[in-house]
């Protein structure tokens, strides 16, 4: 125990530069003699660390005291620091205090960027991912009830692999037992989870999963859009800038090939009033009929 708050205090002085006995003892819960003796300990161990008494005094190390980093170059450094950043939500509690000790030994900031994966106001993300988390190391099957996209409510047992963040959203890579396949179950719709006492081969699953790369395409459609300035932001949210222009009268055109489904037609319908559908053709068909099935809907009698 010792060993570890005398390790974490040399971490601290190089990251902060100077502390107080106070601050020390109450971030460790010990008492303010303790970390005195502490800091005969590391002195005895040739570590330059000081005290000072006064304003502006404190504890402090020599400046000139660091621990060879010179095995990483500087750009591995920071990707190690940026990979860390985008596990601290997933892992806070550890992953902080490893990411507070390399930022000292390489002398970087790490709080240039911060990156947090869960929803507005949605409290039980960190849960699910903490339990399919340890699920996965251990190897341990959960329980699942899922909505599938047809609105259903659907119960489970899976195998889960690995986590996977992909366009805007975490999936759960599985080996489904009722279907004796793979599956991608999508975070936001597991409604339930219970890690269960059934164990798994996960190294063997893995080796097992179908090559993405290998299945054929979806076939894409020439679709172009015209959006009012209003609502150009949309567009930037979903596509990417070289296939968004701006036009003379401040009006926006997207030129994509993109799968003819639901969301394509979710997402046109979304933007309401605000867009026009240039081409193709079937496309103003199918979203002229799901809007006159909206308004006969939403009519009055």
């Amino acid at each position: 125990m010792r060993s570890e708050r005398l390790f974490e205090i040399v971490f601290i002085l190089l990251n902060k530069k100077r502390t107080t006995a106070q601050e020390l003892a109450k971030k460790f819960s010990v008492s303010a003699r303790t970390i005195y003796r502490d800091m005969d300990i590391l002195s005895s161990a040739g570590i330059p660390v000081y005290t000072m008494q006064g304003s502006g005094g404190g504890i402090f190390i020599d400046e000139s005291y660091t621990i060879n980093k010179s095995i990483l170059t500087k750009e591995e450094q920071e990707k190690i620091l940026l990979a860390l950043q985008c596990l601290s939500p997933i892992d806070e509690i550890h992953t902080e205090s490893i990411l507070n000790r390399l930022s000292a030994i390489f002398q970087k900031n790490a709080d240039w960027i911060r990156i947090d994966y869960s929803r507005w106001d949605n409290k039980n993300d960190h849960q699910l991912f903490k339990t399919l988390k340890d699920a996965i190391l251990e190897r341990r099957a959960v329980k699942l009830e899922y909505l599938s996209s047809y609105g259903e409510k659907t119960e489970r047992t899976v195998y889960p692999l690995r986590l996977l963040y992909k366009s805007k959203a975490w999936y759960a890579e599985c080996y489904c037992t009722e279907k004796n396949a793979y599956r991608l179950f999508r975070l936001t719709r597991i409604l339930s989870i219970t890690k269960t006492l059934k164990t798994f081969n996960r190294t063997d699953l893995l080796n097992k999963i179908p090559d993405d790369k290998k299945a054929a395409p979806p076939p894409l459609t020439n679709i172009k859009l015209k959006c009012t300035a209003k609502n150009a932001y949309r567009l930037y949210d979903e596509f990417p800038q070289e296939l968004i222009a701006k036009n003379s009268d401040g009006s926006y055109t997207l030129n994509a090939a993109l799968p003819f489904d639901s969301w394509v037609c979710g997402f046109i319908l979304s933007l309401g009033t605000e867009v026009e559908i240039l081409e193709p053709e079937n496309l103003k068909t199918e979203i002229a009929q799901l809007a006159e099935e909206i308004m006969k809907k939403h009519r009055k009698v």
